[in-house]
């Protein structure tokens, strides 16, 4: 007896989910590009003599730092339990996965994802929702709240 393969619309809590997932991930990955500009900065300024090679750090700024770190470190966390949990409404993938996070594993992008030029086409989804609100699974190709 063949299984029902048609599945139902994700529920409107998935997609604020998926909206905290984003987010997160978001603004991990803001954190981290401000802090590679940042020591680039300031080793460009070192190099160059404009600052000190020793310089005193003051408490706030060691809170500041300690509070950007944590503020990472919860946006990845809020970000993986919401990745492993939201699956796709047709194939059943978790969409919000980045298959190739740690390396190649043979998986293939499904060839109607948007891509951009040296960026992962998950990375691309992520952002496509950040700023049109609409996903679709690298999966099966489908729009997953369309």
């Amino acid at each position: 007896m063949p299984g029902n393969t048609t599945r139902e619309s994700p529920p409107s809590s998935a997609k604020l989910a998926v909206l905290v997932a984003t987010a997160s991930i978001g603004i991990s990955w803001f954190l981290l590009a401000i802090w590679l500009f940042m020591m680039v900065a300031i080793l460009l300024g070192v190099l160059s003599g404009i600052l000190p090679t020793q310089m005193p750090v003051s408490l706030v700024t060691v809170r500041i730092f300690l509070g950007t770190v944590g503020l990472f470190i919860f946006g990845g966390f809020i970000y993986l339990i919401f990745a492993f949990r939201i699956r796709c409404p047709h194939c059943g993938f978790r969409f919000l996965k980045n298959p190739k996070g740690l390396g190649p594993t043979g998986f293939v992008y499904h060839p109607s994802c948007p891509r951009k030029p040296g960026l992962n086409p998950w990375a691309v989804q992520v952002g496509r929702f950040l700023a049109s609100q609409k996903i679709r699974c690298i999966n099966c190709g489908e729009d997953v709240f369309g």
